[in-house]
């Protein structure tokens, strides 16, 4: 059983410390755009990442302001399983490492990624590391509702 499951699509990712033009995805209504969230990550958090956000397209930036690398992952949450149950990723857990992310960001530099959320509750980690190391067990991680 899948404990952490996409409900996102990847629309852009760009590449790390690179600006440029994004994409619109075919049947792209909007031409607003899509919502923009500014995410800081230190050692080891996750700073700026509002509690609720708008379905629809959502552009998430990471700016790497700690001393190592940091990335990003992002999950739908079913219901009864918590963001710290999810992290420890698969296993006995029964949770899935997601392909949805910012890839690992230096630190001084940033990288985004465009995502299409739907409706429900999203958690995000970062995995790098490992045992006791690992981020996400050192407090990166967290989970936002998408309405």
């Amino acid at each position: 059983m899948k404990k952490m499951m996409a409900a996102v699509t990847v629309v852009v990712t760009g590449a790390s410390g690179c600006g440029g033009e994004q994409t619109p995805t075919a049947g792209s209504p909007s031409t607003a755009g899509p919502q923009r969230i500014e995410v800081t990550a230190v050692d080891y958090a996750f700073e700026d990442v509002p509690e609720t956000l708008e379905a629809g397209e959502i552009t998430f930036v990471l700016t790497n302001e700690g001393e190592v690398r940091h990335e990003m992952y992002f999950g739908r949450m079913p219901p009864g399983v918590t963001i710290e149950e999810a992290a420890l990723g698969p296993g006995d857990s029964g949770t899935e490492q997601l392909p949805l992310q910012i890839l690992p960001t230096a630190p001084g530099a940033s990288d985004e990624v465009t995502l299409e959320f739907e409706p429900g509750r999203y958690g995000y980690a970062c995995t790098l590391g490992a045992g006791k190391n690992r981020h996400s067990f050192r407090g990166m991680l967290g989970e936002f509702t998408v309405k």
